[in-house]
């Protein structure tokens, strides 16, 4: 975290190589998980989403696991290939991955708990960039795994509905993650930027959470997941803020129309 993280004396100076190296894996791993979910889920998506890639006959089954096994060990070996931590992590995560789309996300708490702790683990996978960093910081993978169990929680309604409950406690779990993550910046001396950036934030995923709450419909649901996860981006824009970076976090307001764009031909929940 640029100016926040304190790096320990002789952890020596990081690469482009690793940071390449980084980029990679987590969207190996990330693509490999997605890869994963859409085959374990055939059945289920051969009655309700008979639009996607395997239920529909575009690509077999067994060529979409093959696939993605593939990402998901060349995510691995890519982690790996920068630090024997990272690449301890990115398996952490790939044996995460497959225990959530086998198993945990067909249970209303560990779903999103696994859910969760796949992004908190996705966030230490950048931290080991330095790997000498994580002993003293990982608790700041407290803040994805609130804020992807809320997500993760809502989008259980995504096909039925759902009951207001998960909502009220999706926008609790939502603030608890914007406060957590200021209150790291204003230890540090950082305020104002940290407020802006969380104001921008809840008011891009308030909304459509409020319009969901009120009316717990399908599609509602939907659009408050998909601003949840291209919300990450806003979060994002928060933590860097509060660096010696913090032009780039106005940088990153720009991937947000990007990404909207993209979600018209990208499926983002």
């Amino acid at each position: 975290m640029a100016t926040m993280l304190t790096t320990p004396s002789g952890s020596g100076a990081p690469s482009i190589t690793g940071f390449i190296l980084l980029l990679l894996s987590s969207v190996f791993l990330y693509a490999g998980g997605i890869s994963l979910n859409d085959v374990l889920d055939y059945k289920l998506d051969l009655m309700e989403r008979p639009e996607r890639p395997i239920p529909s006959g575009s690509i077999s089954i067994r060529k979409a696991a093959l696939f993605a096994g593939i990402l998901l060990a060349l995510g691995i070996l890519l982690a790996l290939c920068h630090h024997p931590l990272s690449g301890l992590l990115a398996l952490s995560i790939s044996i995460l991955s497959l225990v959530y789309n086998k198993w945990s996300k067909h249970h209303a708490f560990t779903g999103p708990l696994n859910m969760g702790i796949l992004r908190g683990l996705n966030l230490l996978l950048g931290l080991s960039f330095v790997p000498g960093i994580i002993v003293d910081n990982y608790k700041i993978a407290i803040i994805p795994i609130v804020y992807i169990f809320a997500i993760t929680m809502v989008s259980q309604g995504e096909v039925h509905g759902s009951s207001r409950r998960p909502l009220y406690a999706a926008g609790v779990l939502f603030l608890l993650a914007d406060a957590g993550i200021m209150l790291i910046g204003w230890s540090n001396g950082k305020i104002w930027l940290p407020i802006l950036f969380t104001g921008i934030h809840l008011l891009y995923i308030i909304p459509p959470l409020y319009k969901a709450i009120q009316e717990p419909s399908p599609g509602h649901i939907r659009r408050t997941v998909m601003h949840g996860v291209l919300g990450i981006i806003l979060l994002d824009g928060i933590w860097v803020s509060m660096t010696g970076y913090w032009l780039l976090a106005f940088v990153l307001l720009l991937l947000i129309p990007l990404s909207q764009k993209l979600s018209r031909y990208f499926s983002v929940t």
